[in-house]
């Protein structure tokens, strides 16, 4: 998978503490769990732009 590399500054440590708890529930790594967060915002992202231009608000 090609991929871009990306710094995060200025993540409050309780919050990634929590991920990586999560992480290791989840048996994935921090990494993982975060990119798939990112990729489901930005689905949600798209679809809630999508949702504006049809007019059907949300």
């Amino acid at each position: 998978m090609a991929g871009i590399t990306k710094t995060v500054r200025n993540i409050d440590k309780h919050a990634l503490e929590i991920i990586e708890e999560h992480a290791l529930k989840e048996d994935v790594t921090a990494n993982q769990l975060i990119r798939e967060l990112i990729e489901v915002y930005a689905q949600r992202l798209e679809r809630m732009d999508a949702s504006k231009k049809i007019g059907c608000g949300y």
